[in-house]
């Protein structure tokens, strides 16, 4: 239980780390 939450977590911790590193690039690419 425990580690599927962890696993859980850190899943959207990366997702979120990608996405935010996505959108820093966008002015880049609108640019």
């Amino acid at each position: 239980m425990i580690a599927a939450i962890a696993d859980t977590h850190t899943a959207i911790w990366y997702i979120f780390a990608d996405v935010r590193h996505q959108s820093q690039q966008l002015p880049q690419i609108l640019s």
